[in-house]
């Protein structure tokens, strides 16, 4: 198993991606951390026909980003060092990125009327957006406000209540 620690602070351990796979990975890293290639190089390589992990059989010659692909581990890394090459070139400040995230955990929970384990199953399963900071994490209001709270299992029956007995 691998590890690879993002800019949040937070750890995501994932396989040994295929062969063609971390070799595409390795040249996202070097173009990451080149100060001769642009953000556009890097979009260009990361969404183009050549990443292995997109979709090339949606649209002819066009390569697509699927819902398979935004789980993948190694594209989630992709996407990262993208924000890293734009920290590079001063077209993003990650105080400022991180200072719009203002509700804790346990905030988010009491305003969705579920546990804060709840929230944090929510944000490791990437279904909220969050920063980790000081070892806790927050979220923004807007993904608050849009979160739907799905609720699994049977329904709890009503049981009437029962007269004391006498």
């Amino acid at each position: 198993m691998l590890t690879y620690k993002f800019m949040s602070g937070e750890t995501l351990t994932y396989p040994e991606p295929a062969p063609d796979v971390a070799a595409f990975l390795a040249r996202v890293e070097a173009a990451a951390k080149d100060p001769a290639v642009s953000e556009n190089d890097m979009i260009s390589l990361i969404y183009g026909m050549e990443n292995p992990l997109l979709d090339k059989t949606m649209l002819p010659g066009r390569a697509m980003v699927t819902l398979k692909v935004l789980k993948n581990p190694a594209f989630l890394i992709m996407t990262e060092l993208l924000g890293i090459k734009r920290i590079q070139l001063g077209l993003l400040d990650p105080v400022a990125a991180a200072a719009c995230y203002t509700i804790s955990v346990n905030e988010a929970a009491e305003q969705l009327g579920i546990t804060p384990g709840s929230v944090r199953a929510a944000i490791k399963a990437r279904k909220i957006a969050a920063h980790l900071r000081n070892g806790e994490w927050y979220t923004r209001p807007e993904m608050i406000a849009a979160y739907k709270v799905m609720y699994r299992g049977r329904k709890r029956s009503k049981v009437p209540a029962q007269k004391p007995k006498e």
